[in-house]
């Protein structure tokens, strides 16, 4: 793991922390957190995350890139997440979906899986859910 920089700023009860892109394997990530409120009811301030994560490292049977980027705002117990995620091709083994897009979304404690578009062979697929 290869972090070059963390820097944290504390102002009235608001927390800022950023680390700047690092490496994790053959992933990389960066973050900006910031928590207004600290010891109160603390909520995010606009925080985000984005990463380009290789999937072969979770099983050497799945390969590909996804690059995501998750944003954070409200109460910390109960947050709005938005995730956005891409990938030009993710595969397992021998069956490879390409062009995949998803976004989905994190509130009141269920989670919507807005869009999810991708190709295999040769098929467009488009998927809706919520959990």
């Amino acid at each position: 793991m290869s972090i070059p920089l963390i820097t944290s700023e504390l102002e009235s009860n608001n927390l800022s922390v950023r680390i700047v892109r690092s490496n994790l394997g053959s992933s990389s990530f960066e973050a900006d957190i910031r928590i207004a409120d600290l010891g109160k009811e603390m909520s995010f301030d606009g925080s985000s995350l984005i990463t380009d994560f290789d999937l072969s490292m979770i099983m050497p049977e799945l390969s590909g890139y996804v690059h995501a980027q998750a944003l954070a705002s409200g109460n910390i117990n109960n947050p709005l997440v938005l995730l956005q995620a891409q990938s030009e091709r993710l595969a397992y083994e021998q069956w490879a979906c390409t062009d995949i897009a998803i976004n989905a979304r994190y509130e009141d404690d269920i989670a919507k899986l807005t869009n999810a578009d991708a190709i295999w062979e040769n098929q467009s697929i488009r998927l809706n859910a919520e959990f």
